[in-house]
């Protein structure tokens, strides 16, 4: 995992621009808070909002970014004998009219990226596209095949050709990418995130005990520990009156949400992390102690939130965490989006600060969106 690659983004977004990706034509999203909230009908582009949020000026991460949102939802896709550049096309579903993909992304220092992303065929490319790309197929080792397609990337008006390998399909991704499925609780990945954010240091481990107290009050330590079940390693917990290992998904799910958000948090320090369905898992009556929990870690690490919901008492419980004394000054740092999807079907995202959406719930005005 490249977590200096990770640590190095110390910006926020504060304007967000896609053309050509998934469902959208063209869209965009203005003054962006830290903490951001998309609600909206089914299928008008909530998850594909936070997988065009995956952008990387590094290509290969951003392909590896959006297909393990693939497989982290289970959208896996067999390429078979299928060309890669159909195979690409099948993973960005872009408009076949205007097949560049375009990014414009400004930040809170006020410095501005820009990226295009072309799927070119090879009887597309100029003399000098084939000598990069065959620069590129010599430096990964590969042998040139006509068949493939190629993506011409570009990163502030700077050209680079990226050489697809034939072979590429979901399952041939590893690594970290900063995307919470809908439902991804505990999993083995958290080992990794636990021992190279957390365990190296005293203060950490305690502040994160302190965070899954509000689910487990009696937490007194977390630990990794092999050979609780049949021989496997596991976050596990030891509890102020139990002698005991317990091992966390025994906790539930709720809990097993909690902990991976503030373990991918660590994880994602000074950057910015996507959560899809942020409330899948969550019991109602545990929600603004989550709320209040994932926020004050994201604050302390400095991570900017896109986080998606279905259910409006989301929205609900977070306006009543803003509420609190200890809160307040997270209200500024806070937004709520609406996704509408328009008569000539483009989708436009309809922002809220703080004080928009609270006055908007307490006089019943509906948020969710909605033709």
């Amino acid at each position: 995992m490249e977590k200096d690659k990770i640590e190095s983004k110390t910006k926020h977004l504060t304007y967000f621009k896609v053309e050509n990706f998934k469902c959208f034509k063209e869209f965009e999203l203005n003054d962006i808070g830290q903490f951001n909230l998309f609600l909206g009908d089914n299928n008008v582009g909530k998850t594909n909002v936070l997988e065009a949020l995956l952008i990387d000026s590094n290509l290969s991460q951003f392909l590896h970014n959006i297909a393990s949102s693939f497989v982290e939802r289970n959208l896996i896709f067999t390429v078979n004998s299928s060309p890669e550049f159909n195979f690409m096309k099948l993973l960005f579903n872009i408009f076949l009219k205007e097949d560049k993909i375009k990014f414009d992304l400004k930040y809170s220092d006020s410095k501005s990226e820009n990226y295009e992303v072309n799927l070119m065929e090879y009887s597309d490319l100029t003399q000098n596209d084939l000598k990069n790309v065959r620069l590129a197929i010599k430096s990964n080792n590969n042998k040139e095949n006509g068949n493939k397609g190629i993506i011409k990337f570009k990163v502030n008006e700077k050209i680079e050709i990226d050489y697809i390998d034939y072979s590429l399909h979901f399952n041939s991704y590893t690594g970290y990418f900063p995307f919470v499925g809908m439902r991804k609780s505990y999993g083995d990945d958290l080992i990794l995130f636990f021992s190279e954010s957390i365990q190296k240091s005293k203060l950490l481990t305690k502040e994160l005990v302190s965070e899954l107290q509000t689910f487990i009050p009696n937490l007194e330590n977390i630990e990794i520990s092999s050979g609780i079940i049949q021989n496997k390693n596991f976050l596990i917990a030891r509890l102020k009156d139990y002698d005991g290992a317990i091992v966390f998904p025994s906790f539930g799910e709720g809990t097993s949400k909690l902990l991976r958000i503030l373990l991918e948090i660590s994880y994602c320090k000074n950057s910015r992390l996507m959560i899809d369905e942020i409330d899948t898992g969550i019991h109602f009556s545990r929600f603004k102690s989550f709320w209040r929990t994932f926020l004050k870690s994201a604050k302390k690490n400095n991570v900017q939130l896109f986080m998606t919901t279905h259910n409006f008492e989301c929205l609900k419980y977070l306006k009543e965490v803003l509420l609190e004394d200890d809160m307040k000054e997270f209200q500024d740092l806070t937004r709520s989006y609406t996704l509408n999807k328009l008569p000539d079907s483009s989708i436009k995202a309809y922002n809220y600060n703080f004080n928009e959406f609270e006055f908007a719930l307490k006089q019943g005005i509906e948020l969710r969106g909605g033709n």
